[in-house]
């Protein structure tokens, strides 16, 4: 799910359990254009930081410490 500052839900997207959410980043991106996407390490990923880059919006993703850069504001 992808919320607002005030946590109304923007975009969702429902899966088994046992799906990480991480599977379903680029899709629900896709349906908002938000200036910046606040997610948890978890979503430290190349290709999730990748697409929201192409798409302009910023990245703020604390690092599971495998990445080079720094992707927090």
């Amino acid at each position: 799910m992808i919320i607002d500052t005030l946590g109304n839900p923007l975009a969702l997207d429902l899966t088994g359990g046992q799906v990480h959410d991480i599977t379903q980043a680029e899709k629900l991106c896709a349906e908002v254009q938000p200036q910046a996407l606040l997610a948890g390490k978890g979503y430290d990923a190349d290709s999730v930081i990748g697409s929201l880059e192409v798409r302009q919006i910023a990245p703020v993703i604390p690092t599971e410490g495998k990445s080079e850069i720094q992707t927090c504001l």
